[in-house]
Order: structure tokens, then C-alpha cells, then sequence
């Protein structure tokens, strides 16, 4: 099987800017279907070498990541593509809360066609997302099965129940979030005083912005260590060798749960409440003691529904 994978990672403009989170999802996907793949952008509009390379493959697969919102439009043709369009994790937009969420009708008539047209399902990561798309198309359109990340990289049994030495923090670095993620550490700080603490940045351009200065700046200031990677295989290797994580970059917590051991999530935006209440799984630095294994428990069960999407759809 040969895949297009619609990859959200690239954002054109005056600087280059990597997202860990999207890249994850990217080759996780390409991880669960065991296939070649193109990787094409869409955050811009395609090109027709880029409809040349979706007509070429089998299927034509999108990163669903945090697309949906009330006036979501592809930047592509649906019209131009002879292949099935497979959403896989599509999730809801960080700043809109589920009450807000009204899709438009252009939005509505997209989905439509794709319905009718080019699959029969798509795949999401959340209640809410599903929730959504179960008020506005029939029920039976969106499979609940998380976020490919979460089975992309280890089959996930028990939570790992290594003594805590080292910890990954991840902040987010743009608008005024790591300002309230800075807070946070410093708790970090004092509630792990015997602890090693690394922060990762999992978003960062070829030139440091505003944020991320007076992040490395503040991080200084508490003799704390920092880190930006730009691959999938450095990040994997620097989580498995860290016990837990703390932060409010939510792949960073998926990829550490992905690979059995604690983690903590930090609420930043409207994602992290879907994600947390779809698993049951509470937001915030949780109590040591805290029992994390009816959470893996939960994913392990959904692995089921990706399993049936999966077979369901690359038939």
C-alpha cells in the first residue's frame, strides 16, 4: 500500500517552524499502516504536482492533528483527487470550547462530499471532536480512536513503575502560555528538588522568537537545561531515557504515555480538556501517588477502535 500523507508540519513564511507534535503524528501514522509514503504540505495550497503525487497513491491521508473548527476548509480541491481522503486523528482547534463550536455551512458541505464521495469514516481524537461530527452527519461517520501517536510507537501494556530521577518539561512557547508553564516549573523545581529536569522545546524556528528567548533566558536564571529536536528519532530517544513528564505540549505527554510511563498534563488550551476527558485522565501535576494505569488501561482498550478503522478503511 502506498500512502500521500497530507502532513501539517511545514508553515510557510518568514521563518521556518517545526512542530514535534505533527511530525509524530505523521510517521505514527505511516508506523500503524506499514506503508510507503509521500509527504505533501497542507498548510498551503496544493499544487498540481502535489495532486499528481495524491493520484499516484493508494489513498490520500490527512494528519488530522487540531484542524476542526467552525469554518474549516482544506486547502485542497476535492474535486481534483481520484483517491480515497482518509482523516486520522482529526482533533478540534485549541480555542474553541465545545459549546462554540458551530460548524459553517461551507464546513458542512465539505464533509458532505467527502462522505459521498471519497470515504466512509473518519477518524478522531476526542469526545468532542466525535461529538461534533455525530450532531452534524450521522452517527456512525467518526470512530473514536485517539491520536495515532498513542499506539504509533510501543504497544502499550502497564505504567512503567520506574522510581522518578529524571523529567522531561515541556512548555509552550508563543503568546503568554509559558508564562503559567514557568509557574509550574518552578513547583517542579521544589516538589522534585532531587530530581534531573530537561526542557524540550517541541515547537521552534530557525530563528529564536520573542518566547522562547525569554524562556532560555528564565531557564538560565535556575540552571535548567533545555533542548530543541528537530527528528522523531532524537525525541523518542531522549523520552525513553527520561521517568516521567510534565507540560503543556500535549504530544509531548502523548509519546510519553505512548511508551508506558507517567505523565502529567498541564492545561493550555480547549485540546486538553477533550483529551483529558476522553480518557478520564485529570490535568495538572498530580499527586505522586496517583494510580495512572486505569488511564493506559482506557487506551488500551480504545486500540481496538484504531484497529477497526484501520481495517475498515485500507481495505
Amino acid at each position: 500500500m502506498k500512502i500521500c500523507l497530507g502532513s501539517p508540519s511545514v508553515i510557510v513564511g518568514t521563518s521556518k517552524t517545526l512542530n514535534l507534535g505533527d511530525i509524530l503524528i505523521e510517521n505514527a501514522i505511516i508506523n500503524l499502516l506499514k506503508c510507503e509514503s509521500t509527504k505533501i504540505s497542507c498548510r498551503i495550497p496544493l499544487t498540481n504536482i502535489d495532486y499528481d503525487k495524491i493520484n499516484t497513491s493508494d489513498f490520500f491521508v490527512i494528519a488530522g492533528a487540531n484542524q476542526l473548527s467552525n469554518n474549516y476548509i482544506p486547502n485542497f480541491d476535492i474535486d481534483k483527487i481520484s483517491k480515497p481522503i482518509i482523516y486520522m486523528g482529526l482533533g478540534i482547534a485549541g480555542n474553541y470550547p465545545l459549546n462554540k463550536i458551530t460548524l459553517s455551512s461551507e464546513t458542512i458541505s465539505f464533509f458532505n462530499k467527502l462522505f459521498a464521495l471519497k470515504t466512509s469514516f473518519i477518524s478522531t481524537r476526542d469526545i468532542w471532536t466525535k461529538g461534533i461530527f455525530d450532531k452534524y452527519f450521522n452517527n456512525d461517520k467518526a470512530v473514536l480512536t485517539g491520536c495515532p501517536v498513542l499506539y504509533g510507537y510501543n504497544n502499550i501494556t502497564t505504567v512503567s513503575q520506574t522510581p522518578i530521577k529524571k523529567i522531561i518539561f515541556t512548555m509552550t512557547n508563543r503568546g503568554e502560555y509559558w508564562k503559567k508553564d514557568l509557574i509550574i516549573l518552578d513547583q517542579v523545581i521544589e516538589m522534585y528538588k532531587d530530581c534531573s529536569i530537561l526542557v524540550v522545546f517541541h515547537q521552534w524556528c530557525d530563528k529564536d522568537n520573542y518566547e522562547t528567548l525569554n524562556i532560555i533566558e528564565e531557564l538560565k536564571k535556575r540552571g535548567i537545561a533545555y533542548l530543541r529536536v528537530n527528528s522523531v528519532e532524537a525525541i523518542i530517544d531522549i523520552y525513553k531515557e527520561y521517568d516521567m513528564h510534565i507540560g503543556s505540549r500535549l504530544h509531548g505527554h502523548i509519546l510519553m504515555t505512548c511508551l508506558g510511563k507517567k505523565s502529567n498534563l498541564l492545561f493550555m488550551d480547549h485540546r486538553h480538556t477533550a483529551f483529558s476527558e476522553t480518557f478520564n485522565f485529570p490535568l495538572g501535576i498530580l499527586p505522586k501517588e496517583t494510580d495512572l494505569q486505569p488511564y493506559f488501561d482506557k487506551i488500551i482498550n480504545m486500540k481496538t477502535n484504531m484497529n477497526l478503522f484501520i481495517f475498515k478503511v485500507f481495505k
